[in-house]
């Protein structure tokens, strides 16, 4: 990530460096509230490109991922969806906080999904269904998505495992979990014999 020419900021000085991000951010949404509309884009692109800067010049901070993921919600806000599928796909190679990391698989997945790239938005909701030891909602939320994508590409042998980790997924509530199962059980009907064979061995 190359710092924008354009954007005017002190990096000497990592906290200040930070709140002049979020002063931008709320700036913007000022001027999104007032229906500024094109200055609300170039306030969200200032956000967002400060953000990236900050993340450049302290490759090593512990907040890295946060700093790339803030970048990517402002790059959202001035509609720049191809900046914020960069933001977020970086997040996993900056940090190991793997909160962070969920939540930067779900934004690329949930803006992949909503330009129909499924086959992409996958790859990113298998990533974060995947996570070890993570007690974490947004995994579930993520298990859950990949099944239901996989049912709607007919992929029915593996979307039939996907409704079973949500269903045994810790932070999935009693009902949910027997939804899911169900779910599970009617999908897996529709498998080839070969491909339900192994989404039973799989669970």
């Amino acid at each position: 990530f190359a710092c924008s020419g354009h954007v005017q900021v002190d990096l000497s000085d990592r906290d200040r460096a930070v709140r002049a991000a979020q002063d931008a951010f709320k700036n913007a949404l000022t001027l999104e509230k007032k229906g500024r509309r094109v200055l609300a884009r170039r306030a969200f692109l200032k956000t967002a490109h400060i953000y990236i800067c900050v993340a450049k010049r302290w490759p090593s901070s512990r907040d890295g991922g946060k700093l790339l993921y803030n970048s990517g919600a402002a790059f959202e806000k001035a509609g720049s969806t191809s900046a914020a599928l960069r933001s977020y796909a970086r997040i996993p190679r900056v940090s190991k906080w793997k909160p962070i990391v969920a939540e930067g698989h779900w934004a690329l997945a949930r803006l992949q999904l909503r330009w129909f790239e499924d086959g992409n938005a996958l790859t990113a909701l298998r990533a974060l269904g995947g996570l070890k030891g993570l007690p974490y909602r947004r995994q579930a939320e993520g298990q859950r998505k990949a099944a239901r994508v996989l049912e709607w590409r007919q992929e029915y042998g593996e979307a039939s495992i996907w409704y079973m980790r949500f269903a045994k997924h810790k932070t999935t509530k009693p009902m949910e979990a027997l939804r899911a199962a169900f779910r599970a059980a009617r999908v897996l009907g529709k498998a080839p014999p070969n491909r339900g064979m192994a989404a039973k061995r799989s669970r």
